[in-house]
């Protein structure tokens, strides 16, 4: 098991784990699994402007290694931030 991030006499729920700072590896690795990032191929829509598609994951992939993900708020809010 990794490092001991839950306190023992401290009962938690699942919206507990929103609150962790803890990076996502860390999280994981306390139940015993791993945390991986991969790309995945989708199917893609036959109707819509490439481009801008293109703009938003070269975007993405940019952006992404310069930032901390230590909570799933901030996940959240990277994800849609180009869509918005």
């Amino acid at each position: 098991m990794g490092k001991v991030i839950f306190k023992e006499e401290k009962k938690y729920t699942f919206i507990d784990y929103f609150d962790f700072t803890n990076p996502t590896e860390e999280i994981a690795s306390a139940f015993g699994y791993s945390f991986t990032t991969k790309i995945l191929d989708l199917p893609v829509a036959t109707d819509i402007d490439k481009d801008v598609i293109v703009t938003l994951q070269e975007d993405f992939y940019e952006i992404l290694p310069k930032i901390t993900l230590n909570s799933e708020i901030a996940k959240r809010d990277f994800m849609i931030a180009p869509v918005l």
